[in-house]
């Protein structure tokens, strides 16, 4: 049975999950595993560039744990769009990353595809999909 949802009853879920992504992205920004985490759902998958997909919710604390140390990253989502069910919505957009590799900086922009779903109330990641734009570029000092 097909579900609708009102337009104003999903712009504002489509805000919650700005609101998720945005939060998601200042732990990022500061480096905070534990502040990830609670947004990522118990059994994600995450496909990112020249790699195998990342599956578990361990599996992508574990990732994450690499990740942090040694990245500065930034990402916006550009549209949200929220299923008439009410309870999936689909996050696009785009990132900016700057890691160190053997003590030069490198940056890779991109874009990003993210599943959320909402249960219990709280919208959670459920699948994540990235890819670079272009090869990665040496950053500029700093």
């Amino acid at each position: 049975r097909r579900t609708e949802m009102s337009t104003t009853v999903a712009l504002s879920e489509a805000e919650r999950v700005r609101e998720a992504n945005q939060a998601w992205m200042k732990a990022e920004r500061a480096q905070d595993l534990e502040g990830i985490m609670p947004y990522i759902a118990g059994k994600p998958v995450f496909h990112l560039p020249g790699a195998k997909a990342i599956r578990g919710h361990e599996a992508i604390r574990e990732y994450y744990a690499g990740f942090l140390k040694f990245s500065d990253f930034e990402a916006a989502p550009d549209e949200i769009l929220v299923a008439g069910s009410g309870d999936l919505a689909i996050d696009i957009g785009h990132f900016c990353h700057i890691c160190q590799i053997e003590n030069r900086r490198v940056r890779v922009d991109g874009k990003y595809l993210m599943v959320w779903q909402k249960a219990a109330g709280e919208w959670k990641c459920i699948a994540m999909s990235t890819t670079n734009d272009a090869p990665a570029q040496y950053a500029p000092a700093q």
